[in-house]
């Protein structure tokens, strides 16, 4: 029987120790973590529309190019680029594109047979 102190807890010669939560924590830091996202402004300007006007198009181009730099996680691929740019086109330059995106595109059904 193990001596009792007057409140009637066990004496510290015989008290457990806490359980080793040490190879919990281990663990733990050893599952891998997504890297920190860079926090993204959500305020950057929008380009003007481009209507497939050769005197617009650099600056354009600029304006989008601009756009891009500070939100990598959104336009981290070219995809991501060429759809937000498509997004953009108007008139001439939105015929354009909507003719050469679907060259661009696989064909979803490539490989099945009737």
């Amino acid at each position: 029987m193990d001596p009792e102190d007057s409140l009637g807890t066990t004496s510290p010669k015989r008290q457990r120790t806490a359980p080793n939560t040490t190879r919990h924590s281990r663990q733990q830091s050893e599952i891998s973590q997504p890297p920190p996202t860079k926090k993204e402004p959500r305020n950057v300007p929008q380009p003007d529309k481009y209507d497939g006007s050769s005197a617009k198009l650099k600056a354009f181009l600029n304006d989008v190019a601009t756009g891009f730099e500070p939100m990598p996680v959104t336009y981290e691929t070219a995809n991501d680029k060429i759809l937000y740019l498509g997004a953009l086109l108007t008139d001439s330059a939105k015929t354009w594109y909507l003719a050469n995106e679907q060259d661009c595109k696989p064909d979803p059904l490539s490989g099945w047979t009737v």
